[in-house]
């Protein structure tokens, strides 16, 4: 029987990894701003 579980447990850990992968790769695509550096610039001004 603990075969069993740890069977089902490492199925269901590798699916969910791989749906996670799978769903990073896809929405890749989607992400406008995918690869894209954003820098922010503070400004000039106030006290100092």
């Amino acid at each position: 029987m603990p075969k069993y579980k740890l069977q089902v447990f490492l199925i269901f850990f590798l699916s969910i990894l791989f749906i996670q992968v799978v769903d990073a790769k896809r929405q890749q695509h989607y992400l406008p701003l995918f690869g894209k550096v954003i820098t922010i610039d503070p400004g000039h001004g106030g006290i100092g």
